[in-house]
């Protein structure tokens, strides 16, 4: 399977890094963690989970209370704070416009697995081309189908009683 074969590729090349693989898995997580390499990081069980944490940060783990009977008992999981998405930082990106274009539609769960698989994606055409990873941008969507986004915003603003006219700016 080709998950194995990238697996051995790394753990030939590794080095003095460290790997982490996650795949999924018909386990009640939905999914398998490797750690391979340096011990920096570490595979956790929490109340079945399987996490992973870097030993030198012991990050503080928020708790959130919430109403009795939603997601199984009085707290809501622990979130881990790089997995808040205001804790994170740094520049957006395609998949940061990726994530928000699915949430809109579809919520945000199933926006954070479609951008998972994205990232695998990504990485499985890095590995295999040995070529680097460019980043589309946070504005690749717009850019993509203009005419269409454009007639999108025309219906919408008659569906909102405006009369459009356009007429393109001189560049």
């Amino acid at each position: 399977m080709v998950r194995e074969r990238l697996w051995r590729q790394i753990e030939r090349g590794l080095g003095d890094g460290a790997g982490v693989l996650a795949h999924s898995a018909d386990n009640e997580q939905g999914l398998v963690v490797n750690v391979l390499g340096d011990p920096t990081y570490l595979i956790e069980d929490f109340e079945g989970l399987q996490l992973v944490r870097g030993v030198e940060e012991v990050p503080k783990l928020s708790v959130v209370p919430t109403r009795v009977g939603v997601n199984r008992g009085r707290w809501c999981r622990p979130v881990h704070p790089s997995r808040r998405p205001h804790a994170r930082g740094g520049e957006p990106s395609y998949f940061y416009a990726h994530f928000h274009r699915i949430a809109r539609r579809r919520g945000r769960n199933k926006a954070a697995i479609a951008v998972a698989h994205s990232i695998l994606t990504a990485v499985y055409h890095v590995l295999r081309t040995g070529q680097p990873y460019t980043d589309l941008g946070v504005e690749y969507f717009d850019r993509f189908d203009a005419s269409r986004t454009e007639r999108h915003h025309i219906r919408r603003l008659e569906q909102l009683g405006y009369s459009v006219t356009l007429s393109p700016s001189p560049a």
